[in-house]
């Protein structure tokens, strides 16, 4: 059997929390729950080149009194659980897209 982790983005509205981490199982196609993390709009996702991290976007409108958009960090464990590390503004509104540049040392965000 050959699995991989998936990471999905929701946006926050009724019943949703954020993140949810699945373990995807390429044989078969399918799909068992590992869990999921709060996370604020997470519209998109980007995991770090080590793959000990993920990224997120979140499109919201307001941060730490801030009129701007987020990005959040989560440490990824290796049974796929993810811990919040930090959360910063983009520094305007409206953020949409982030990569990982190929040596992990920077966000670039849209």
């Amino acid at each position: 059997m050959s699995n991989t982790l998936a990471f999905i983005g929701t946006y926050t509205r009724d019943d949703s929390v954020g993140i949810y981490v699945y373990n995807y199982n390429t044989e078969t196609g399918e799909l068992a729950s590992v869990g999921s993390i709060e996370s604020d709009n997470p519209s998109f996702l980007a995991i770090h080149p080590s793959g000990n991290f993920l990224y997120a976007i979140n499109e919201i409108s307001e941060i730490n009194g801030e009129k701007a958009g987020g990005i959040s960090a989560f440490a990824i464990a290796d049974s796929g659980e993810l811990t919040a590390l930090n959360q910063q503004s983009v520094k305007g509104p409206g953020p949409c897209h982030l990569c990982i540049d190929a040596t992990g040392k920077y966000a670039l965000v849209a």
